[in-house]
């Protein structure tokens, strides 16, 4: 959560991630080298790869269905969604006390 405090900090709305400047969902080669150049630029160290993982973990323990997950992130098995998607630790925890007496 730090990390995308920081990014966010530093880039601003993340919006531009999943999209191009016509508002359209950028290729993955187009995504990879734009998202390197602002990294290496702003001086974070963090690959895009890692950023994904991120991206989907968030969304996955805010409540977000797979499928959406896998439809922003342009997966076409939902395996490899969610493989993405993992979620912490605490969040297990979490969901776990739910069912508590």
């Amino acid at each position: 959560m730090v990390i995308i405090k920081e990014i966010y900090a530093l880039i601003g709305n993340s919006e531009w991630l999943i999209t191009d400047y016509t508002g359209k969902r950028p290729s993955y080669q187009n995504y990879t080298t734009s998202t390197t150049k602002v990294f290496k630029r702003k001086e974070i160290n963090i690959k895009n790869d890692n950023m994904r993982h991120i991206f989907a973990s968030h969304l996955a323990m805010r409540g977000e269905s797979l499928k959406a997950i896998q439809e922003l992130l342009g997966h076409a098995d939902i395996k490899i969604t969610m493989i993405y998607a993992n979620v912490s630790p605490a969040y297990l925890n979490n969901a776990v006390a739910k069912l508590s007496y």
